[in-house]
């Protein structure tokens, strides 16, 4: 049999070993972690980012660091298009000031059961980094990163942001001592106000 994409490669050697698995699109990604926690929104396009960029050596989305945070064109189009079609929606709340919560639908709410139990047996693969991983592991990783993270201030997430960047070897963060001192200390000060 000839292969001619390193993914089918990939797909064949495990159907060989008896692993059937399967792909999620970064749209179900958005849903699934939407859909964790018991259907609770995410506050802020901002956390959506940050606990997909978490979870990124699996999801093969591109980040790139911002002056506040980690941002991918790709997770911003798929929220706009979630919107658009209907599945995610954006709800204000009013208390010290507006916050934008985003929120699935009843439609997204519906889509979100069905792959939660389409996958909740199955194996998930990462094509790009040929990574796999039992889809009830994912939900129960993804559950968590929504707990963790979702109530915490954007503070917080700025500073824990900021540490992770520091402290992992990204290939696209290259950053030198010098740049690494100056994020340690807006890390310090942030630290005062979470």
């Amino acid at each position: 049999m000839e292969v001619k994409y390193s993914k089918d490669w990939k797909r064949y050697i495990l159907r060989r070993m008896g692993i059937e698995c399967i792909e999620l699109s970064l749209d179900d990604w958005i849903i699934l972690f939407l859909a964790s926690d018991g259907f609770k929104g995410i506050d802020g396009k901002l956390k959506i980012h940050f606990m997909i960029f978490l979870y990124s050596p699996f999801v093969n989305v591109k980040f790139r660091p911002t002056f506040l945070g980690v941002y991918s064109e790709e997770v911003e189009l798929a929220i706009r298009d979630l919107i658009l079609s209907g599945y995610v929606r954006k709800v204000h709340k009013y208390g010290n000031g507006i916050k934008q919560y985003y929120i699935l639908t009843e439609k997204g709410k519906s889509r979100a059961i069905y792959l939660m139990n389409s996958i909740s047996n199955k194996w998930i693969l990462s094509a790009d980094k040929l990574i796999i991983k039992q889809g009830k592991n994912i939900l129960s990783e993804i559950e968590s990163i929504k707990k963790t993270y979702n109530e915490r201030s954007n503070l917080t997430i700025l500073a824990l942001l900021i540490e992770k960047i520091i402290e992992e070897k990204h290939t696209y963060l290259l950053m030198d001592s010098l740049e690494r001192s100056i994020l340690r200390e807006i890390i310090n000060e942030l630290k005062k106000y979470r």
